[in-house]
């Protein structure tokens, strides 16, 4: 078997310099979802250096998206794919690595089939949720011409419901916990912006 950890340092340079500094989709989301996908893969086991691997590679894709009109999962296992043929990675590695990328997203439509898979989906969705998650939230939608009403009902449509699409034990047990400081921020942001 090909040993995937001498390649990390190559896909996180790689991943680092596509990524920018963007806080809710930048290289900052991807050294977040890391800790959380660490944190679960310390409870739950699963290879790391797949999990470590398809986090820096998870949303490569996702700056091309709106130009070549396709979903950001799917971009970036594609990028993903021909980048670590390049640089050596084995076909068992990569074959991995692009269902986490492409299975990842809730909206691919695809399920993760691994644990790897499993725990990877689990951490990118903690990262929206939590005091994290509001920041997010309210930059995104700020970005896409999202009033703050709007940005609320997203919390209440999509964030609020997130703790019950994870995959793994310990990704419930963290998701559940962030949603309870959400709620207590989306409280307190309906009182202070006055919305009925």
């Amino acid at each position: 078997m090909c040993d995937l950890e001498k390649h990390l340092d190559k896909i996180m340079f790689f991943s680092k310099a596509i990524m920018g500094k963007s806080f809710h989709h930048g290289w900052p989301h991807v050294e977040r979802v890391l800790n959380v996908a660490h944190k679960i893969s310390q409870k739950e086991g699963g290879h790391y250096p797949i999990i470590k691997a398809a986090v820096f590679l998870h949303d490569i894709g996702r700056y091309v998206e709106r130009s070549l009109n396709s979903h950001h999962a799917v971009l970036s296992a594609d990028i993903a794919k021909e980048f670590l043929k390049s640089i050596g990675v084995c076909d068992y590695h990569i074959s991995e690595i692009t269902h986490i990328i492409i299975s990842h997203s809730f909206t691919s439509g695809i399920k993760p089939r691994s644990l790897e898979a499993k725990i990877v989906s689990d951490a990118d969705k903690i990262d929206a949720l939590g005091a994290v998650g509001v920041i997010r939230a309210f930059l995104f939608g700020e970005s896409n011409g999202r009033s703050p009403n709007d940005t609320l009902q997203h919390f209440i449509d999509k964030l609020f419901k997130l703790p019950d699409l994870m995959y793994t034990n310990t990704g419930k047990i963290i998701a559940r916990k962030r949603v309870k400081i959400m709620k207590v921020v989306y409280e307190e942001l309906l009182n202070e912006l006055s919305i009925k």
